[in-house]
């Protein structure tokens, strides 16, 4: 059995990122219906800025590590510190990767 403190960091983290992966959804959104071009970037449409690709692939990546850590931390086997070290590693990086998400949609829509 799972110790309360490890089931309830996992929960934790797949809500964040849950959340994450729908903010960043709903940014893409609006970069490719709403969103317009800095005027002297070159681009038509805003979703073709290489700064902005820049920040959504940064974002992408954090998705993809905090949710690699909550599969690995789900599965983990072993004493009860080591998956409760595994489950604090999902919990702060799908905080983070929220954290940024939330950082960028208001950089990029205000």
């Amino acid at each position: 059995m799972s110790h309360p403190a490890v089931i309830a960091q996992l929960t934790v983290a797949a809500e964040d990122l849950g959340d994450a992966r729908q903010g960043l959804q709903q940014t893409l959104d609006y970069l490719r219906e709403q969103g317009q071009p800095w005027s002297f970037s070159g681009v038509l449409r805003l979703a073709d800025d290489p700064y902005v690709i820049s920040k959504v692939g940064d974002l992408q990546i954090r998705l993809e590590v905090a949710a690699a850590l909550l599969e690995r931390a789900q599965g983990q086997e072993g004493s009860a510190e080591q998956r409760l070290i595994a489950s604090s590693e999902a919990v702060i990086a799908s905080a983070d990767a929220l954290q940024a998400v939330g950082n960028i949609q208001h950089e990029l829509t205000g």
